[in-house]
């Protein structure tokens, strides 16, 4: 058979046209190789696994400062122990506080239980201030302002009075000045140690030195004794 030329060209191109189908296939394979760039991302899922990574350490970081307010709760604590220091502070109970055993370490005045008394009664308590009155069961006594610290120690001013011995028919006027001090060993028992000294004045002192059992004036009784609240 004779082949036109026309005929022929056509063939080729068509034969041409044919051939170059796989070389785009190729390209087109090649490109997805390109399009396997998923593997690319691949790598940039492996920066995110670092990423991830970082977001750990970051979680490290804020177990960390848990841990700080951990060691603030610790301070919390501390404080608490001072509050429970501050809570305990000292002060004596009210009442009437009787003596014990009488104790003189000088009694040149020849001083009995009646002229020291029984006890005195724990009265005016203000913890603010740290003071209270001791009011003393001996007829005729003032009553002592004192002042007490938180170890126990208290101290009183000193008080005076007078008895006047005329109505009994003695012209002689008694001046009684009293001192105490002391330790309160808990709440409820008080040490004390009390001095009084007596004066006289007037005419006839010596008879109510005589009344006293007291060979001269002025005289004074030293006593310590323990007393405990009974109420």
């Amino acid at each position: 058979m004779t082949i036109r030329p026309l005929h022929f060209l056509t063939a080729l191109l068509a034969a041409l046209a044919l051939s170059a189908c796989p070389v785009s296939g190729d390209d087109d394979d090649s490109s997805t190789d390109d399009d396997d760039v998923a593997d690319d991302d691949d790598t940039v899922a492996d920066d995110d696994d670092t990423v991830a990574d970082d977001d750990d350490s970051a979680g490290d970081d804020d177990d960390s400062v848990a841990d700080d307010d951990d060691s603030a709760g610790d301070d919390d604590d501390s404080a608490g122990d001072d509050d429970d220091s501050t809570a305990a502070v000292f002060a004596p109970t009210p009442g009437l506080f009787e003596y014990g055993l009488i104790y003189f370490s000088l009694n040149d005045c020849n001083a009995t239980q009646s002229v020291v008394g029984t006890g005195a009664t724990l009265t005016a308590l203000n913890p603010t201030s740290e003071t209270f009155t001791w009011d003393y069961t001996v007829d005729g006594d003032a009553d002592a302002s004192c002042f007490y610290a938180a170890n126990g120690d208290f101290v009183c001013n000193n008080t005076v009075t007078s008895s006047n011995l005329s109505p009994i028919g003695i012209q002689a006027t008694i001046g009684i000045t009293t001192t105490a001090q002391g330790t309160f060993t808990s709440p409820t028992v008080a040490e004390f140690a009390i001095s009084k000294s007596l004066t006289c004045s007037g005419s006839q002192c010596w008879v109510a030195a005589s009344s006293f059992g007291v060979s001269t004036f002025p005289c004074t009784a030293t006593f310590t004794t323990t007393a405990e609240n009974a109420e």
